[in-house]
């Protein structure tokens, strides 16, 4: 089992952006959900880009009636990951 200097991790953590929040959207038109998370994290990347902040990790997961869409960037380089999964239970990779 690895030794962790707990003071060092808090010291990294403080240093990081956190932001852990809960939010219900409506639609009065069909709305493409997978569409709409893929442009708040392009926001989300731009708006850090502009105070030269880096993602380490960005995490969005949307319930809906007929199923979740996750949704997972690790670097504010990189293409975000989306998973989709359907309330019968299939899972769905994009």
């Amino acid at each position: 089992m690895a030794e962790v200097d707990y003071d060092t991790y808090a010291d990294g953590e403080a240093a990081l952006g956190w932001l852990n929040c809960t939010a219900q959207l409506r639609s009065e038109i069909p709305a493409d959900w997978r569409e709409f998370c893929a442009g708040f994290i392009e926001r989300v990347r731009e708006g850090l880009r502009g105070r030269a902040a880096e993602i380490a990790h960005l995490k969005l997961l949307l319930n809906t009636a007929g199923g979740s869409l996750q949704a997972n960037l690790t670097s504010s380089r990189g293409d975000p990951l989306f998973q989709e999964r359907c309330r019968a239970g299939r899972v769905k990779r994009c």
